[in-house]
């Protein structure tokens, strides 16, 4: 099981990518409802089950997230 340790909060770091929207623990349950970019969570799955390294991931090779219509339905 993978968790936080006590006491720590995630936050962002002195020097931030000025496009990252936010950072925040969840757990590995949570994580196929979250939007993810570059969308990993299926490797973030895989590392957490079998703690083995991760091949370098490609982002044109990731799946895309399906177009939301106008009302925000997937």
């Amino acid at each position: 099981m993978i968790a936080a340790k006590e006491g720590f909060r995630p936050r962002l770091p002195d020097v931030s990518d000025p496009m990252r929207t936010g950072v925040r623990w969840i757990g590995l349950s949570e994580l196929a409802g979250v939007t993810l970019y570059p969308n990993i969570s299926k490797q973030i799955q895989a590392y957490a089950h079998n703690r083995r390294n991760i091949d370098l991931i490609e982002d044109y090779r990731l799946e895309s997230y399906k177009k939301r219509g106008k009302s925000g339905e997937k």
